[in-house]
């Protein structure tokens, strides 16, 4: 249970935050901080023993693709509100119909040892020299279990267009002269662009390209591996090159490849409802109406490992005198709209059941989600487990309602939770209490990165206080602060509702594997 134990510690921080915030009392009169503070220690007691069921979430979770609007994400769905059914909660769910991108056989297993007769009609990217082609890797799985994944998509842009054809290779260093907008445009016709991630003002420029044309612009995104971040700021995709790869440490193999969401970097949410919820009956706006929706949705983006990015390169400079290298790109990348679901589940307060505090997790995941989300989605259904078991042990039921949800489409931006302020913003504006988040509760074992409003920081330091190993071998504190962002799902409770919010996460320390 050793490597589970940081979410245990997540878990029984969410807990303790939770049982402070609802005021966890079986009994109001006489020694109430006395009884709150004896409810906490009973909630981390059930909750100590948990490392195997943490690990069975996480397992069972992580089987299947949980990506928004997938055939298998549904599964996910009613693995979520069976557990709370069984555990005697009121369970509700909400559909929203957000704009998705997909791969016309999304639904089917991917099995990557299969023949590579099957590369042209999967998603494909293939350097040829006449009829004689040899297959990028694309997104390589790192893991066996990663192999075994059923309905496991291709890392993909979304909201960008599909391709498919034969085309050019072009690199920096052969349009360096031709830097402008109206340049690149001519340049680009029967040409994919090789872009690497610190060439911004490429990027830059290609995306203008694609707001002022209607043909078709493309090119490969290359994403170097991630490594561990070396100020010990939590951030795990800055660079740390001396970290050696997955499965020696913690950094990703060259061969690693991600998704990316398109569009805007500052719009969350369905940008098609944009302020009201999209459910079904409602109006809707062109996405392609902003600039950066434009811009997404007219140029094709596949990204490849820094692995592939060589093999390219090596193909392109070739001077054997021989046939000049194409691509065969065959990227059938679909947009539509599909259902995406919240479940919630209610523990109805006792004497101020109209005062909500909310905890939440998305259960949607790029990949095979162990890490982002599931780790936080195990925290958030072991906290309800452990309040489940305090209600039919003590008969104890908390002062405020306490509201547990699994929001979906966080990865496409924010979309679930978005959705469902939008829908409820003026019934649970002035209601909602708190919100605590729990979004990919464990990266590694070094310390907690504590995301938090001002208004909890002294409760969530009394909290950590109660708990055991507050400071580590050399006396420093085993969590540090840092401020909200745009990056999960507490944003539309800050920046739209005013709620004070937290999430937690056990990050790995500079240097450490």
């Amino acid at each position: 249970g050793g490597k589970m134990f940081p979410c245990i510690k997540l878990a029984l921080c969410s807990v303790g935050l939770v049982a402070l915030l609802t005021q966890v009392a079986c009994t109001p009169v006489g020694d109430a901080d006395g009884a709150m503070r004896a409810n906490r220690d009973k909630l981390r007691d059930l909750l100590r023993d948990s490392s195997s069921r943490l690990k069975v979430h996480v397992r069972e979770l992580s089987r299947t693709s949980s990506l928004a609007g997938s055939p298998t994400a549904m599964r996910h769905v009613e693995y979520v509100e069976n557990f709370w059914r069984d555990l005697g909660f009121r369970v509700s769910r909400r559909s929203y119909e957000v704009p998705i991108s997909y791969f016309e056989q999304q639904g089917e297993s991917r099995r990557v040892n299969s023949s590579r007769s099957e590369a042209i009609e999967q998603p494909s990217v293939s350097v040829c020299f006449a009829e004689d082609c040899r297959a990028l890797e694309l997104d390589k799985p790192l893991t066996r279990e990663d192999r075994d994944i059923e309905g496991l998509s291709r890392a993909f842009y979304a909201y960008s267009r599909p391709l498919s054809g034969h085309f050019g290779l072009l690199q920096p260093e052969d349009f360096a002269e031709y830097m402008s907008v109206e340049n690149l445009t001519a340049l680009l016709e029967g040409n994919l662009v090789l872009v690497r991630p610190n060439e911004t003002a490429l990027l830059e420029l290609l995306m203008q390209v694609a707001t002022r044309t209607t043909n078709n612009t493309g090119f490969l995104l290359v994403h170097a591996p991630p490594g561990n971040d070396e100020d010990g700021s939590g951030d795990p995709d800055a660079a740390q090159p001396q970290q050696p790869a997955y499965p020696e440490g913690p950094g990703s193999p060259d061969t690693a490849v991600t998704f990316h969401v398109g569009g805007p970097e500052d719009t969350v949410g369905d940008p098609t409802t944009p302020g009201y919820p999209s459910r079904w009956y409602a109006s809707r706006q062109e996405p392609g109406g902003k600039a950066g929706w434009k811009s997404a949705l007219n140029v094709t983006v596949v990204p490849i490992s820094v692995a592939d990015a060589e093999v390219l390169a090596s193909a392109f400079a070739s001077d054997s005198g021989t046939e000049r290298p194409h691509l065969r790109v065959h990227w059938p990348l679909q947009f539509g709209y599909r259902e995406v679901y919240d479940s919630c589940a209610e523990i109805l307060g006792d004497q101020e059941p109209d005062r909500v505090v909310l905890i939440g997790s998305h259960r949607d995941a790029w990949f095979g989600g162990a890490v982002d989300p599931h780790t936080g989605m195990a925290t958030l259904l072991e906290t309800g487990r452990a309040l489940a078991e305090l209600r039919d042990k003590t008969g104890w039921r908390p002062r405020r309602t306490i509201l547990m949800c699994a929001w979906d489409a966080e990865e496409l931006g924010l979309m679930g939770s978005v959705e469902w302020v939008e829908e409820e913003f003026m019934r649970i504006g002035s209601r909602l209490v708190a919100y605590v988040n729990t979004d990919t509760d464990v990266i590694g074992d070094w310390k907690m990165l504590v995301q938090s409003s001002d208004q909890l920081t002294d409760i969530i330091n009394q909290i950590l206080l109660e708990s055991a190993d507050t400071s580590s071998e050399d006396g420093s504190p085993l969590h540090f602060f840092y401020k909200l962002d745009d990056s999960s799902d507490y944003f539309s409770f800050t920046r739209a509702l005013g709620v004070p919010a937290c999430d937690f996460s056990y990050v790995r320390g500079p240097g450490r594997l």
